[in-house]
């Protein structure tokens, strides 16, 4: 049987407050995953918001690298438009995956609006509906 990876990742999770509730054990579900694989801290990119840190998420590389800084963006005038996956300046690991011929299912990604083409499901996230 193939190898299967779930990645969980929750936007402004701290481990200072979910820490207290897993040895109460309120979140007896996150434990059982914990301690079946993993989990980490992420550090965050600067500015230290949602709209660059998930692009540097599925990029590797910081907003610099792959041109989102907020959640806005002009496109050559005064008017601003939601940033979308269109957006990122950069390779995804969802362009790897789907060259890998890996199948991917992604859900509720932020900035997976309009949703790119991969081998799998993809149900969007983003700014617009």
């Amino acid at each position: 049987m193939p190898s299967r990876i779930l990645l969980i990742g929750w936007d402004g999770a701290d481990w200072r407050i979910l820490d207290p509730l897993l040895e109460r054990g309120v979140l007896p579900n996150l434990a059982s995953l914990i301690q079946r694989g993993g989990r980490t801290t992420l550090t965050s990119t600067v500015p230290t918001h949602s709209w660059t840190a998930w692009p540097s998420f599925l990029t590797g590389v910081d907003p610099d690298g792959h041109g989102v800084y907020d959640i806005l963006e002009g496109r050559g005038g005064a008017r601003q438009f939601p940033v979308t996956f269109r957006s990122i300046r950069e390779r995804t690991f969802l362009e790897d995956l789907d060259r890998a011929g890996v199948e991917t299912l992604m859900v509720n990604v932020p900035l997976t609006f309009l949703p790119p083409s991969i081998r799998g499901k993809l149900i969007a996230g983003g700014v617009l509906p």
